[in-house]
C-alpha cells in the first residue's frame, strides 16, 4: 500500500514539473484530478493514514520518550544528509536562488517545517515537501491521541471529528487547508484506529470502502476548508479497497513481487526526499523547454524511478550501516 500511495506521488510530481520545465502533455487527470482531487493529494491522504496505522503495529509497551526518540533517529539523519546535498546542487546550478533567504530560517531547516511553511515563509526550503512538516507536528501529539484513543475508544473519534468540523467551518488557515496539520489529524487517527481496533471483516470493509471512496469523490469539490473532509474520505475508502486487496494477495504465492514491494516499501522515505529535487534538476538541465512525446515522456519517468530508486537505496545501505556502527561503539 506504501508503494501505491508512493507511486500516486511520483506520477502527480511528474506530470506537474514535466509540463512546468517542459512541453508535455502527458495525462491532464493526473495533475487536474477528478472532481478535484487528484493523484498526489490521494496519495498523501493514504500517506498520512499509514502513518497512523504503523505506529500501532508494535507490541511493545509504549513510551513517549522512546518514541519521540525513535522518530528523530528514523527521519532526521536521512533529512540532514539530503538537504545538504540539495543545498550544494543549488549553490553550484543556481545561487541566485538562495539571494534575500533570511538567515534566521535555517532554524526552520534544522526543525524540518522549511517545507511545511515555505509559502508563507521563504526559508532554505530544500526536500521534504510541506508533508514532512506537517507529518512532524502530527507526530508531537501523537502520544496524547494514542492515550486518548486507548482511555476512550468509543467516543474520542467522535469528539475529534466534531472538533474537526467545527475547525474547518469557523477557523481560518494560514496554510492551504489541506497543508494544515491540525487538519489532517482526523486521517492519522483513523489509521490507528483501523490498526488497533477494526481488524475484522477486511474484505467486507473493503466493500464499504469502494462506497466510500465514491461517494467523497463525487461530493467534491466542497467550499474553502470543507475540501479537507473530501481527501480523507476518499484517501479512507482507498485504504480500505487497498487493505482488502492486499490481504487477498497475500493468499497467493509470488515471492519475488512481495519481495521487490517489500524492499521498495524499506527505501520509501529516503525516495520521498529525494524524487522532488532530483526531477527539477533533471529537468532543468537536460530537459528545459524541450518538446516531449508520449514515450520520450515514458521513458523519463522510468529513468527518473530508477535514479531515485538506486539513490535511495544507496542512502538507506549507508545510514544502516552507520546506525549500527554508532550503536555498536
Amino acid at each position: 500500500m506504501r508503494v501505491i500511495a508512493f507511486l500516486c506521488i511520483l506520477l502527480f510530481h511528474f506530470q506537474v514539473e514535466t509540463s512546468h520545465f517542459a512541453v508535455f502533455r502527458g495525462i491532464p487527470a493526473i495533475s487536474s484530478g477528478i472532481c478535484e482531487i487528484d493523484l498526489g493529494q490521494l496519495g498523501v491522504s493514504l500517506f498520512f493514514i499509514l502513518s497512523g496505522a504503523s505506529l500501532m503495529i508494535s507490541k511493545k509497551p509504549f513510551d513517549a520518550v522512546s518514541f519521540y526518540k525513535k522518530r528523530f533517529f528514523t527521519l532526521f539523519p536521512a533529512y540532514y544528509l539530503v538537504w545538504g546535498g540539495a543545498f550544494l546542487g543549488t549553490l553550484l546550478l543556481s545561487p541566485k536562488s538562495l539571494d534575500g533567504t533570511p538567515p534566521w530560517t535555517i532554524l526552520l531547516t534544522i526543525l524540518g517545517l522549511d517545507g511545511y511553511v515555505y509559502s508563507i515563509c521563504p526559508n532554505f526550503y530544500k526536500v521534504g515537501e510541506w508533508f514532512f512538516g506537517c507529518l512532524l507536528l502530527i507526530y508531537l501529539f501523537y502520544p496524547l491521541l494514542r492515550t486518548a484513543m486507548e482511555k476512550h475508544p468509543k467516543i474520542f473519534l467522535p469528539i475529534v471529528l466534531l472538533i474537526w468540523i467545527l475547525l474547518m467551518r469557523f477557523v481560518p488557515t494560514a496554510l492551504r487547508p489541506d497543508h494544515t496539520f491540525y487538519l489532517r489529524i482526523p486521517e492519522f487517527l483513523i489509521g490507528m484506529y483501523f490498526m488497533k481496533y477494526w481488524n475484522r471483516k477486511i474484505y467486507f470493509q473493503g466493500l464499504i470502502g469502494v462506497l466510500i471512496f465514491f461517494c467523497f469523490l463525487f461530493l467534491s469539490p466542497l467550499p474553502e476548508n470543507f475540501q479537507v473532509l473530501c481527501l480523507a474520505g476518499t484517501g479512507t475508502g482507498a485504504f480500505m479497497i487497498l487493505r482488502a486487496l492486499a490481504c487477498r494477495i497475500s493468499r497467493f504465492p509470488l515471492p519475488r513481487i512481495k519481495t521487490a514491494i517489500t524492499k521498495t516499501a524499506g527505501i520509501s522515505y529516503e525516495i520521498f526526499l529525494l524524487h522532488h529535487f532530483v526531477l527539477i534538476h533533471l529537468l532543468r538541465i537536460f530537459f528545459a523547454n524541450r518538446i516531449l512525446t508520449q514515450g520520450m515522456g515514458i521513458l523519463l519517468f522510468a529513468g527518473w524511478c530508477l535514479l531515485i530508486g538506486i539513490t535511495a537505496w544507496i542512502l538507506h545501505r549507508f545510514l544502516s550501516s552507520l546506525s549500527k556502527s554508532f550503536l555498536t561503539n
